[in-house]
């Protein structure tokens, strides 16, 4: 089970439009380090109990990283929800060395279905 976890704003209009078409597609890039990319479905979670648990892990990850400053808490907005990724297929580059000269796709993927 890999299950990814994002939140936003309830009147976003991300969440929005994610509640519209649950299907959601991302990249998740570090210069110089890694790529990866999800291509899946959302569910919003609604149990506000572990949207407040994935409130805390985000403030808790915040608190141990100077460097890290989560947007979402600097965006003012109308009360949180949480958004379940259920991945379809996710694939990863390594991006640590200067270039690639691989004939065969750089990518490593997982399909989940």
């Amino acid at each position: 089970d890999f299950t990814l976890y994002f939140m936003t704003h309830k009147d976003s209009c991300k969440a929005k439009a994610l509640i519209d078409n649950p299907q959601i597609s991302l990249s998740i890039w570090e210069k110089h380090k890694m790529l990866v990319q999800v291509d899946g479905n959302v569910e919003e979670i609604e149990n506000q109990g572990h949207v407040e648990k994935y409130l805390d892990k985000l403030a808790e990850v915040s608190a141990k990283d100077p460097e890290f400053w989560p947007p979402l808490l600097k965006v003012k907005g109308n009360g949180y929800t949480v958004f379940k990724i259920i991945p379809k297929w996710l694939r990863s580059m390594d991006l640590e060395g200067d270039e690639m000269k691989q004939k065969e796709s750089p990518f490593t993927e997982i399909t989940f279905e």
